[in-house]
């Protein structure tokens, strides 16, 4: 039998018919026994119980899911990151890159296989996790606050030296973003000469404190970025007429570390001809996620070309990162921008500057080019010497 309360419809199957109110209350007979077979059946309110079978494959899932996740924990805390280390030049030396353990793990986790983030569409992860750390960074810290969230996770774990910043005490920042964009005196800074000693409109610096890698020919950045899909043309947003200037042209490419100065400045005098913002992913740029087939210099990211008396034009592609959720640019189209001259800052943590060179103009560093090669990144600060106009 089936009912329906409000439709007062009652389906009788042992007779194979619809049997309607008014025929039940025209024969007593049919009524009994429906109000006797409604009596005495055990009707049932809910779904039946699992089956046996049912039960016993839940609980192998189960486990399996519980054995995967133990898996992975196990494989996280027992997994062993090795150094990474950089080549020092101004102090003649390699040293390590400090990264904290957790974070690097997360990271060579992620990036572990080719194209193993992009594939599993973790870019929503690394969008997600950016905003969170927007609205962490930028919220006002109380005066008990400042000490875990900016001196003991920043200052001290990475070892910063503040003194060579303007506002060298840490308690005299109103947020960790304040913290991450703070200005350094550029008198700690100087621009430096390289041979022949000229600081002049013909001299190449470098744009930020970072790890620098340089690629005289930007077919070779295949040494570092791992797969054949990065192309200047899509990096410059499919701009042809300018992608075409950097033929065979030289590709420099500066990482910024979570713990670096995270204002970058001109690295040549000209004026600004040509300014855009471009939308793009969150990816990591660490070396592990850049060598991992992800794309990761299609991050968001501003791109300036700056026109030179005689080096021809440069352009100049700040990208942001995970967890950097913008990138502030400030000279305005048409503008003349002087070595030295602040460029614009990243926000909330590490990012990378690209720039690119038309070829046959610059003669670059030696030492950093030949650890380029290998590919060893390079450790300088703003405004050391990198390259100098090439004599015709």
């Amino acid at each position: 039998y089936q009912r329906r309360v409000h439709g007062i419809v009652v389906q009788c199957q042992a007779r194979r018919r619809v049997v309607h109110l008014d025929d039940v209350n025209g024969d007593p007979e049919l009524a009994a026994e429906l109000q006797k077979h409604i009596q005495t059946t055990e009707w049932s309110s809910h779904p039946l119980p699992y089956g046996k079978k049912q039960l016993l494959a839940s609980w192998i899932c189960g486990a399996l899911i519980l054995l995967f996740f133990a898996a992975i924990l196990i494989i996280v805390w027992s997994w062993k990151i090795s150094d990474y280390r950089l080549w020092d030049i101004k102090n003649s030396k390699d040293i390590n890159e400090f990264q904290p353990e957790l974070s690097a793990k997360a990271i060579a986790l992620m990036y572990s296989w080719d194209g193993f983030s992009g594939n599993m569409r973790l870019q929503l992860y690394t969008s997600i996790f950016t905003s969170n750390c927007g609205r962490t960074f930028t919220r006002s810290l109380s005066e008990n606050e400042k000490q875990k969230e900016i001196y003991d996770e920043w200052v001290k774990q990475y070892d910063i030296d503040m003194r060579p910043f303007l506002i060298t005490d840490w308690r005299q920042y109103g947020s960790v973003n304040d913290f991450f964009i703070r200005r350094i005196d550029l008198t700690q800074r100087p621009l430096e000469c390289s041979p022949p000693c000229v600081v002049s409109d013909q001299q190449v610096v470098s744009p930020a404190d970072s790890r620098l890698l340089i690629f005289p020919n930007n077919k070779d950045t295949k040494l570092w970025i791992k797969g054949g899909d990065f192309t200047v043309l899509d990096l410059l947003d499919n701009n042809r007429e300018l992608a075409d200037l950097y033929n065979n042209g030289t590709v420099v490419i500066s990482r910024l570390a979570p713990q670096d100065y995270h204002r970058f400045h001109a690295p040549v005098t000209g004026k600004v001809s040509y300014s855009k913002s471009v939308d793009g992913t969150y990816w990591s740029v660490n070396p592990e996620a850049v060598m991992s087939k992800n794309s990761v210099f299609y991050n968001v990211r501003k791109i300036m070309a700056i026109d030179t008396p005689k080096m021809g034009r440069v352009v100049v592609v700040a990208i942001g990162a995970t967890c950097v959720g913008s990138v502030v640019v400030g000279p305005d189209f048409g503008k003349v921008v002087h070595l030295n001259d602040e460029l614009g800052y990243m926000q909330f943590g590490g990012s990378t500057i690209i720039m690119l060179f038309q070829p046959n103009l610059v003669n670059f560093h030696p030492e950093i080019v030949e650890y380029s090669k290998f590919p060893v990144e390079t450790y300088v600060q703003v405004n050391f010497p990198i390259g100098i106009q090439r004599q015709l």
